[in-house]
């Protein structure tokens, strides 16, 4: 076989070949035959949406490899008609043209539209999610789509509730994974297409609204509710403001925006930053191919300022002072508020004496070893950053306050642990905002000081001793007499103020299988009863450790 026998082959316009072209090229073709016609209407959307959702799935494919194909096809339909003088060929070769341009032209009309989009946005963060992506999809529609003066439907992004009021533990369809992931890479690169098109300001506020929109998304896919709590402690931007939440699920990074936006603001409402400067895993959102090429969100990120870093301990002592430099930068030079998980993990999921699901631990978090250690469950890089950002405002004479927000997330552990894939719909999601705390650098002279503020402040926010004890002195009543639960009660007192390790130990007895629950709780009550050393407490934590549930 000749290489003319090869692009017979590869070129020849068969039947079957010519209707698929006309499927993949039907929404560029009706878009041409009317261009002049254009229309916003909401009940036209419903015509137009269907085409859209087609498109969206065909133009990747298209614009790639079949516009190379028809590339290809055209050159050698033309040198066919000029070798045979075959005005078919040359009719063919015309058309593969007409209809890579036609290709292209869609191309160019989605970007301009979708600039128009992120306009609308930037004036309309609240809108409902659904309504958001319903003009997203209807401008790849088969007619040009019109956007309304304002949203048809808005939320309130404090307070959602998608709730179907099914019973707990349904879980979500693989279909709704896959719009989930789908609307994360369109957002992603909207945000990529703002930095390309606007400067500074623009990208600053059209990301902001856009963080909104998909922390609702994702509320609305999982079929959830959300609330802020604590709304009152959530003081006006102006100050150099330090947001800090417990880590309990892939989830948390899409509800941060959301309690960002229920700030009282002052001013243009729509220009309001609802978008902290993030730190990031720098293995998962740069190094990761998937996460950063593919679907974008590293390179949203990127684009958006956010600070990466090395899990680990793996930058050393000069890749925590790179981190430390540029959460500054973003905290004081930029007036950014940052946003940071100091647990850097996500902790170990909880269940019930029935197997179903609760939130997740507060201690136990990490590796073995990690959880094993005493007092690691913290990461002390929030505090060095507050601490440094006291002192520059210090040594600046600046009227900048200082502030950490402690939060404490709910519920979203319930949704979709650590470690499993199954995502469950019907769960209220919370975020617990706690006493802020006013960090001055005289009045604060260690790091470790504010470590310890920061720690009880989101043990207090998420209620972290009071449920670990009600389950504890539940799970008693089986093993021990009604008069040694009140000499437990009283031992665990000593444990109440500032050395927390017994509450440590029961947080990683319930993250342990079931099975173990018993014998360890009988072993913690007999040394507490015997009045053990923290010694001999912490050799126990370490066989708890071995046994947790990863």
């Amino acid at each position: 076989m000749n290489w003319q026998d090869i692009a017979e082959w590869v070129w020849r316009i068969r039947p079957w070949t010519a209707w698929a072209l006309l499927a993949i090229y039907l929404v560029p073709i009706c878009r041409l035959c009317g261009f002049f016609l254009q229309c916003g209407a909401r009940p036209f959307m419903f015509l137009n949406k269907p085409l859209g959702i087609w498109e969206n799935l065909v133009c990747p494919f298209r614009d790639y490899p079949v516009s190379a194909w028809l590339a290809g096809g055209s050159l050698w339909h033309f040198w066919q008609g000029i070798e045979h003088g075959d005005y078919r060929a040359f009719a063919v070769s015309v058309l593969s043209l007409a209809l890579i341009l036609a290709g292209y032209g869609m191309r160019r009309f989605r970007r301009s539209s979708r600039l128009r989009l992120l306009e609308f946005i930037r004036l309309f963060p609240a809108i409902h999610p659904q309504e958001f992506f319903d003009h997203l999809i209807c401008f790849s529609g088969f007619v040009r789509h019109a956007l309304p003066e304002k949203p048809f439907k808005s939320v309130d992004p404090s307070n959602l509730d998608f709730r179907r009021g099914r019973l707990l533990g349904r879980k979500i369809g693989l279909l709704r994974i896959f719009v989930g992931v789908w609307s994360t890479i369109q957002l992603a690169r909207l945000v990529l297409l703002a930095k390309e098109e606007g400067g500074a300001e623009f990208l600053r506020t059209a990301a902001s609204a856009l963080s909104v929109v998909w922390g609702t998304r994702i509320c609305q896919l999982v079929r959830g509710a959300f609330t802020v709590e604590g709304k009152e402690r959530l003081l006006r931007p102006g100050g150099a403001d330090i947001f800090l939440f417990t880590h309990m699920s892939f989830i948390d990074f899409s509800l941060v925006p959301l309690l960002l936006s229920a700030r009282p603001v002052e001013g243009d409402v729509a220009a309001a930053n609802h978008l902290p400067s993030f730190l990031i895993a720098k293995d998962h959102f740069r190094d990761n191919v998937l996460f950063y090429r593919i679907m974008g969100i590293g390179r949203a990120a990127e684009a958006m300022g956010m600070t990466f870093v090395e899990r680990g301990g793996r930058g050393g002592a000069e890749g925590a002072m790179e981190v430390e430099a540029k959460a500054l930068e973003c905290l004081l030079e930029k007036g950014c508020p940052l946003a940071i998980f100091p647990q850097g993990t996500r902790a170990v999921g909880l269940r019930g004496p029935r197997g179903e699901r609760l939130d997740g631990a507060y201690y136990t978090v990490g590796s073995r070893d990690r959880i094993r250690a005493d007092g690691a469950h913290l990461k002390k890089g929030a505090a060095h950053i507050a601490a440094a950002a006291a002192e520059w405002v210090d040594s600046a004479g600046a009227k900048i306050p200082v502030r950490i927000f402690p939060v404490a997330v709910s519920g979203t552990a319930i949704s979709c642990p650590r470690g499993s894939a199954r995502i469950f719909a019907d769960v209220h999601m919370r975020l617990r905002v706690g006493e802020v705390i006013t960090v001055e650098a005289k009045s604060h002279s260690t790091v470790g000081h504010l470590h310890s503020r920061i720690d009880f402040a989101l043990k207090s926010a998420g209620k972290v001793h009071a449920e670990l004890e009600r389950r504890f002195f539940e799970d008693m009543r089986g093993l021990v007499e009604p008069r040694e639960i009140e000499e437990v009660a009283i031992a665990m007192k000593t444990w109440r103020g500032d050395d927390y390790l017994v509450h440590a130990i029961l947080d990683a007895i319930y993250a342990c299988p079931q099975k173990l629950w018993r014998p360890f709780i009988g072993e913690l009550v007999h040394s507490m009863l015997n009045f053990d050393s923290r010694e001999d407490l912490l050799q126990m934590k370490g066989r708890v450790a071995d046994a947790v549930a990863m």
